[in-house]
């Protein structure tokens, strides 16, 4: 995978910040941080 911003991956963080889904790590983290999972 190549560290390259393309159009899908900008929709698939828009997605993922609207959905529970944590389909990025860091994404993961933030939320498991703030719900005190960590």
């Amino acid at each position: 995978m190549y560290s390259v911003v393309t159009e899908s991956d900008i929709a698939q963080k828009i997605e993922s910040e609207m959905t529970p889904v944590c389909s990025w790590k860091w994404k993961c983290a933030v939320h498991e941080d703030e719900q005190g999972l960590i």
